[in-house]
């Protein structure tokens, strides 16, 4: 019987262990070998955004599988809800792997990585500061800029209420501030690689009687894997009207100039 209890013991010791080498860092930056540069639970927005690199480090472990998902939920008053969620390529034999996420709201959020079963790995809290002032300068931008690449011929483009495992949930081209909290997932398909790193996405807007979208309202930039064949960006409007979206790749080629979005009350 002391044997039985001591063989358990030695197993708990051991997953705990392995749980324990299991760890979440949000930082700036990851050097090489997979160690954290500036690792902190706290971030302050900065010109409405802040950019934070999500690195998981799986001990002495290789990661295997071909995908992973991180997914994010904020809380609301005195619970966690599902609020976004990514599918993670997995390329190399490492021990650790990284995402840069975009948070564009303050608040509280928990962060934790699925394998392919589902299986619910490492999660860490994160907390996004409200910045002092948001300054927003229009960059200069085009609409006149529009050229496009013929690589980016045949891209298709979904407007969505969510985008969970790479699949829009509830397609529409419409969204509402009061119902829907002015969010719209915009989920870009191409049939081959996208080829860039960085997705710049300009923001215009026009009243609807107006011929034009000839008002800018900002750009936002987006760092993805160059070999993905899709992406996702989810976008908060905070007032009433119809916009479209200006889409270009890392060498401001055009990608797609999207149809408009109509934003209600």
């Amino acid at each position: 019987m002391k044997i039985k209890y001591a063989l358990l013991f030695v197993i708990i010791v051991l997953l705990a262990g392995a749980l324990n080498a299991q760890q979440v860092y949000f930082c700036e930056s990851v050097d090489d070998n997979g160690e954290p540069v500036n690792a902190k639970p706290q971030w302050k927005l900065d010109d409405g955004e802040v950019e934070v690199q999500i690195l998981f480090d799986n001990g002495q472990e290789i990661i295997t599988g071909s995908l992973w998902y991180l997914f994010v939920d904020k809380k609301y008053e005195h619970t966690f809800e599902p609020f976004d969620s990514k599918t993670i390529r997995i390329d190399d034999d490492k021990t650790w792997l990284t995402y840069e996420y975009t948070f564009e709201e303050e608040g509280e959020y928990d962060i934790y990585f699925m394998d392919l079963n589902r299986n619910k790995l490492a999660s860490k809290k994160i907390k996004i500061l409200k910045e002092s002032t948001v300054i927003r300068k229009p960059t200069p931008t085009s609409q006149q800029r529009s050229f496009s690449s013929n690589y980016y011929s045949g891209i298709k483009l979904t407007y969505a209420e969510r985008v969970i495992s790479d699949k829009p949930v509830n397609e529409r081209d419409y969204t509402s501030l009061s119902k829907f909290n002015g969010e719209i997932y915009t989920y870009l398909k191409h049939y081959k690689p996208l080829n860039t790193d960085t997705v710049y996405v300009e923001v215009w807007f026009k009243e609807p009687n107006w011929d034009e979208f000839s008002e800018f309202i900002e750009s936002k930039k987006y760092r993805i894997n160059q070999y993905w064949y899709d992406t996702f960006f989810r976008y908060k409007f905070d007032k009433v009207g119809v916009y479209k979206f200006m889409i270009y790749d890392k060498n401001y080629n055009l990608i797609i100039s999207t149809r408009p979005v109509r934003v209600y009350e």
